[in-house]
């Protein structure tokens, strides 16, 4: 008796099978990497927004630093979360950095209804503040002065939650970033 060329159906079946599975595990694969993907640009675009304000922050002149804490001290919360633009409009035209909320590319909403990914916030402390320390005045650390630069983003799954309003809730990533200067 001669064996049949080709396949049975059988086999065919079982490569079927075995090829489905495959598929199915890769396309799993894909949507988590996906979603890594997400996250780690999200904490880029976060990271160098922070990053760019705290460089900004680091080149101001001693004279413009002055005059940035002086304004924020005269506010009526001078260690309050405010958003950058706040900040902006006390120092005036010595810092030039694009304020916020920022959309999904990093960049600054020009259309007040399109939703905001990104939050960029700040709040001005100083050393004896932070460590409730009781430094005398005009020592090394009683003149630190502390900009901390918070963003605040969603988190993936929770895209329609808002993250500019502190404290920050679950469903927000955020990252901190600290400038710390002297006062003269």
């Amino acid at each position: 008796m001669k064996r049949p060329n080709g396949f049975t159906i059988i086999e065919v079946l079982f490569s079927i099978l075995i090829f489905s599975i495959g598929i199915v595990t890769y396309m799993q694969y894909q949507g988590q990497a996906a979603a890594v993907i997400f996250e780690t640009e999200s904490s880029i675009i976060a990271n160098q927004l922070a990053v760019d304000l705290a460089e900004e922050i680091n080149s101001l002149s001693e004279e413009s630093f002055s005059l940035l804490i002086a304004t924020i001290d005269q506010s009526t919360n001078p260690t309050a979360w405010k958003a950058d633009n706040i900040l902006k409009a006390y120092a005036g035209t010595t810092m030039a950095f694009s304020t916020g909320p920022y959309n999904a590319w990093g960049k600054p909403l020009e259309n007040i209804n399109e939703p905001a990914t990104f939050y960029r916030m700040i709040r001005k402390r100083t050393y004896n503040e932070l460590t409730a320390a009781n430094n005398e005045p005009d020592t090394p650390l009683e003149v630190l002065r502390v900009i901390e630069i918070i963003v605040a983003w969603p988190k993936k799954e929770s895209q329609s939650t808002l993250c500019n309003i502190m404290p920050l809730n679950n469903n927000c990533n955020s990252l901190t970033v600290v400038v710390v200067k002297p006062l003269v």
